[in-house]
């Protein structure tokens, strides 16, 4: 029997971790511990109107000089997930979107990095490959 050290195996976060466990005391919640699941940044709020909604998710997935709706959420979003991408047409848009909502209705809110996930998995042709 020979002893082998085993290196302990730590996950790093890479591009595109947007999600943080946080546990919060015993103590603050009478002894029960919470555990929430929070995005680090801000909630995307994009438009309620179908056309400025499919816009705004076609703009996280274009380059700065071509945005349309120029704002902090899409250019946060291109940074994070949208830049991997060539701009997917609008019916590539539409049908994800329509997806999604049917499957989550809140996944806007709540795991935006869905729309890139879904992306990917439905037109691997979109990835770019540097």
């Amino acid at each position: 029997m020979t002893s082998e050290h085993i290196r302990e195996q730590r996950l790093t976060p890479g591009k595109g971790d947007t999600q943080k466990i946080r546990v919060s005391s015993a103590e603050k919640n009478g002894g029960k511990p919470n555990t929430k699941v929070q995005s680090e940044s801000t909630p995307i709020d994009p438009p309620r109107d179908p056309i400025k909604r499919r816009e705004f998710w076609l703009d996280t997935c274009r380059g700065f000089a071509h945005v349309k709706f120029a704002c902090a959420q899409i250019q946060e979003l291109y940074r994070k997930h949208g830049c991997r991408f060539a701009e997917p047409t609008v019916e590539q848009i539409r049908g994800i979107l329509d997806a999604l909502d049917g499957a989550m209705p809140n996944w806007e809110k709540e795991h935006p990095e869905l729309f890139y996930q879904t992306l990917e998995l439905s037109f691997p042709e979109l990835v770019i490959h540097r």
